[in-house]
């Protein structure tokens, strides 16, 4: 198991009911629960998707304090 990957960074909101709050009207067109949705996320650094998988130099550790 790789832990630098975004699935393991402070950064990557991958939980369907984060994603629903951070992204305003996204159950308008789909659920974040649905399955196409698989492993995206969002970065909240690079506000950009993301999967769990990707990787970035800014990659914090999700138990690294906030700087």
């Amino acid at each position: 198991m790789n832990t630098t990957q975004c699935s393991h960074c402070r950064h990557a909101l991958l939980r369907a009911d984060r994603l629903e709050a951070a992204i305003p009207g996204l159950n308008i067109l789909s659920s974040a629960y649905g399955s196409v949705r698989d492993e995206t996320g969002l970065c909240q650094r690079h506000d950009k998707f993301i999967t769990a998988r990707s990787r970035c130099a800014d990659f914090e550790s999700k138990g690294t304090p906030p700087a």
